[in-house]
């Protein structure tokens, strides 16, 4: 096994999310002044919904019918996955749904796949995707090798970071099915509504089973599909093109005794073999566009995004203490903060990759 072959194998032995709690995120949203006083203008009613084993777009969806309402009419800034235990904000319209939150926890709150909604405010105008400004990180890393652990150092030490801001894996897929929501966004951006409706049915997604179901035409599924979903879909595609075009340019920058490449879910990753080479590679490329795609009267309309090439920030070392879960090996928990947009997990595989080298040269 060579060296890049030998630090890549850590990503194989590790563990980020055998359980929902070893993955918390807190979402971050920047508001401006609450409405108080007088309800002759009810505006929106901000909730904190916290949940695990749902997703978003499921969450909104049992939430509209709860109360009443349709699905578009529940807003919120961004997606959070099932897998995880998660707190983001999303809001309804009006300010009559307080005094039945507590009979939707009721209907909830059942064993590790739960959802909540406690009360935040009032305030004068929707949630809207991309007002998020980010959200905050506590992650339990399991099987790691006591090298590896020891390679972070001690509870209490911070490590300043610098990775690239790929899209993960689970922009692309939900956890135990086949990653092809990019490959649905490709085909409805093409107008082959026949081949998004074929991925869409083996996907495992929240929406496979009601296309499964469904007793009309491709064309119509998607027609009547809420349209943020459809959206998503369509981004997907972006964030494909995103992670291929940033993988070559590393590529082309990066000699090969100063790149690693790895593999998860199927999907090509290129990072540098320390921090220092990444920034190196990339800091004459500031930004990379993607393409972002919302429902707009009655289709979809698409604007153009500086994504950033790097993410910066501080990873904090909580704990560090062996792993009951995986004999002769060490847990560690970390926790950072990182922009909307960015994915944890991607954060944690790099640190790892980054360290595993740093363990191995020492």
């Amino acid at each position: 096994m060579d060296a890049a072959a030998a630090i890549t194998s850590v990503l194989d032995e590790v563990t980020i999310k055998s359980r929902p709690q070893d993955f918390c995120v807190t979402e971050a949203v920047a508001l401006g002044p609450s409405l108080t006083g007088s309800r002759r203008n009810p505006g929106y009613r901000y909730v904190r919904l916290r949940k695990s084993g749902y997703t978003t777009f499921q969450s909104i969806e049992a939430a509209a019918a709860f109360f009443g309402l349709e699905p578009g009419q529940v807003t919120y800034c961004g997606l959070k996955d099932e897998d995880a235990v998660t707190d983001q904000m999303i809001a309804f319209p009006g300010a009559t749904i307080l005094k039945q939150l507590p009979a939707f926890n009721r209907t909830y709150a059942s064993g590790e796949r739960f959802m909540q909604l406690v009360p935040y405010g009032r305030y004068p105008d929707p949630l809207t995707v991309g007002g998020l400004a980010g959200n905050a990180f506590r992650i339990r890393i399991r099987g790691m090798r006591p090298e590896l652990a020891a390679s972070l150092g001690k509870s209490g030490q911070a490590h300043p970071i610098s990775v690239v801001n790929f899209y993960d894996t689970q922009r692309f897929g939900v956890p135990g099915g086949p990653k092809t929501t990019h490959a649905i966004g490709a085909a409805l951006l093409a107008d082959d509504h026949d081949a998004a409706f074929g991925l869409l049915k083996k996907a495992k997604t929240p929406e496979s089973e009601k296309a499964r179901n469904w007793p009309g035409t491709p064309q119509t599924f998607f027609g009547e599909l809420e349209p943020r979903v459809t959206a998503f879909f369509m981004s997907a595609d972006s964030s494909f093109t995103w992670n291929r075009t940033v993988n070559r340019m590393l590529e082309e920058r990066l000699q090969p005794e100063r790149r690693v490449s790895y593999v998860r879910d199927g999907f090509d990753f290129v990072t540098a073999m320390s921090p220092e080479n990444l920034t190196e590679a990339l800091s004459r490329t500031a930004t990379v566009e993607y393409r972002r795609y919302r429902p707009e009267a009655g289709g979809f309309t698409s604007t153009a995004v500086a994504r950033p090439t790097l993410i910066h920030t501080v990873v904090a070392v909580d704990g560090i203490e062996p792993d009951e879960t995986h004999t002769d090996r060490t847990s560690a928990v970390v926790s950072f903060f990182l922009p909307s947009g960015a994915y944890a997990t991607n954060v944690i595989n790099q640190l790892l990759l980054f360290f595993s080298g740093d363990a191995r040269r020492a």
